[in-house]
């Protein structure tokens, strides 16, 4: 970064604190849950579906596995788009030779939620989609990776890889196309979209997860090529290994391996920078090797917390302000999460959830002092896990749901409600409107079009979904409204762009927000950047708000994003209030 990081530090733990305290009334607001209708015949009345008793299919909690959207991504392309889809496990009776895996294309754009649910065939030998990672790519095809599989009342891991395209035709089962498999088995991955490497390709990284066999963390990954149309992808290849799989950073201690879920995050200089679950932080230079220079590694000088892991903290990539907040980037910030020693090289019982939130300037030098975990950041109101961060268009981070009940992973006995607001005036955690729905392991949440934010499954819950309202919406302010937009506003890096705007509220600035894809309190394509602002041409009808895209693929990788207009400072609100947003495919 350009300015010195002890003094960035303290200027970001202190921005934005010079604003007038925004009035406690203006909390959001949660709409009323409602449940998942489903298909007949799903999950009903069977002996021994995935090992559990049978049951009629009710709604939750007395049937906790009604439909749990324990995977959840916003869809950026086709008929569908701006819609959410979502799937849970398969339910296979033992010796099924083919499951059915479960998955629905949610729309909640209007009053009454609306629902298309479909079942895709799996040989139950291969496994489901349910415990994979995934993630879009610049072409707007979800890359779906490893997961279960069921060997009787065993579950182990798979090798699975498929793509999602929601431009295929019909709607349903034509939009998932199987690709080569994975080389090794993984349970509880992590999929990234990279950003564009040294020769033009756009690729995926699938790291990490777990061996059933051996219950122990894969510490290494692998790299998908989805330059090729669906179902001809191709496995990039180590040059120094000569297979497809790619070792993760040398000489850790068996406590600091990447286990489930790697928390990852794509920095300016194109590297990924890995923030848990382990205490260590890495960083993975994949950009040369498509033209045959080896991978490297960086690995954090110093463990916080040597010997322990967080068990589901949510982490994520802080705002990347480029415009008039003063140009902060690559900022990793992680919050809440349960300490779990590990002894032995095995994971031990997790201990009572943490409030803490620590960030890292993530692509320093790797000798540079300062880039260590700094864990001076403000503390929630209210420690827990199981939760979900989600990154808002104003700016701020919402998190929502959690727990704090240790007693096995599965159980919400001691649900957290409250939801907590970051990097609002002044930087610190505020409380919003308590949900009335428990969310914890499993449960899922991100950000729509319109700005307010999907929240669905969990373990144990009293309804399927629900949808909060952010402060922006419930503050009484006019929000932009975009005007004359294309269907999708086709951006260059580094060109300049108007976009029309009704009259009546000042625009101060626009953001693009990458479309989310959520699961297991962790979505690593979260991204914020906010655009830097060109004097615009004089208005015509309209007014006009002209900016510039990011200069390069570091700054946000190739593909769709929303880009909401965000309106000037108004009465009631110490933020501005976003639009909703318009389209956009960056490349």
């Amino acid at each position: 970064m350009m300015l010195n990081h002890i003094r960035a530090a303290a200027i970001f733990l202190t921005a934005l604190s010079s604003g007038a305290a925004i009035a406690q009334t203006n909390q959001g607001l949660w709409e009323p849950p409602f449940n998942h209708p489903l298909l007949a015949g799903w999950f009903a009345g069977q002996p021994n579906w995935d090992g559990e008793p049978a049951s009629p299919y009710v709604p939750p909690p007395a049937d906790r596995n009604r439909f749990m959207a324990g995977h959840m991504s916003l869809i950026p392309v086709g008929r569908e788009r701006g819609k959410v889809l979502v799937w849970n496990w398969m339910r296979v009776p033992y010796g099924t030779p083919v499951g059915m895996q479960h998955w629905a294309i949610v729309d909640v754009s209007t009053p009454t939620p609306t629902f298309q649910n479909f079942d895709l065939p799996i040989a139950t030998s291969d496994g489901d989609l349910f415990c994979s990672g995934h993630a879009w790519s610049k072409d707007g095809h979800l890359l779906v990776a490893g997961g279960n599989r069921y060997n009787g009342p065993q579950l182990q891991a798979n090798r699975l890889a498929f793509r999602f395209d929601p431009t295929a035709q019909p709607t349903g089962n034509a939009m998932w196309v199987r690709e080569p498999d994975l080389k090794l088995e993984r349970w509880y991955p992590t999929v990234t979209a990279l950003s564009t490497d040294a020769t033009g390709l756009d690729l995926m990284a699938v790291t990490g997860g777990f061996d059933f066999f051996s219950f122990a963390g894969v510490t290494s990954y692998e790299v998908f090529d989805p330059s090729g149309a669906p179902g001809g992808g191709a496995w990039q290849i180590d040059p120094v290994g000569g297979t497809q799989i790619f070792p993760g950073p040398p000489g850790l201690a068996c406590d600091e391996i990447f286990a489930i879920y790697p928390r990852q995050h794509v920095l300016s200089s194109g590297r990924l920078f890995f923030s848990g679950s382990t205490e260590r932080g890495f960083r993975l230079d994949q950009t040369q090797v498509s033209s045959g220079s080896p991978a490297t590694w960086d690995v954090h000088a110093s463990n916080p917390f040597p010997g322990w892991h967080r068990d589901y903290s949510s982490n994520f990539l802080f705002p990347n302000m480029g415009g008039p907040l003063g140009g902060f980037s690559d900022i990793v910030v992680k919050v809440g999460g349960a300490p779990q020693p590990w002894v032995n090289c095995l994971p031990s019982p997790i201990a009572t959830p943490t409030n803490s939130t620590e960030f890292c300037f993530a692509d320093l030098a790797v000798n540079d002092p300062n880039w260590v975990w700094n864990t001076s950041g403000p503390s929630m109101q209210f420690g827990r896990f199981h939760h979900n961060a989600v990154l808002l268009p104003d700016a701020t981070v919402v998190v929502v749901g959690g727990n704090l009940d240790t007693n096995g992973e599965l159980n919400c006995a001691l649900p957290v409600l409250q939801t907590e607001l970051l990097n609002d005036l002044p930087f610190a955690w505020r409380t919003l409107a308590p949900a009335t729905v428990r969310r914890g392991y499993h449960s899922t949440a991100l950000l729509l079009p319109d700005g307010r934010v999907l929240v669905g499954g969990g373990e144990q819950r009293e309804f399927d979904y629900e949808v909060f309202q952010p402060h922006y919406l419930t503050n009484g302010t006019t929000r932009p409204q975009i005007l004359n937009a294309p269907a999708t506003l086709d951006i260059k890096y580094g060109r300049t762009y108007d976009i029309e705007y009704a009259a009546g509220v000042t625009v101060e600035r626009a953001v693009l927000m990458a479309p989310g894809s959520v699961t297991h309190h962790s979505d690593m394509h979260q991204r914020y950047f906010e655009l830097q602002t060109i004097t615009p041409p004089p208005p015509g009808t309209n007014p006009i708000f002209s900016f510039q895209a990011p200069t390069s693929a570091g700054q946000a990788p190739r593909g769709y994003y929303m880009l909401f207009l965000i309106s000037s400072v108004q009465p009631g609100a110490n933020r501005g209030t976003p639009s909703v947003a318009t389209w956009v495919y960056l490349q």
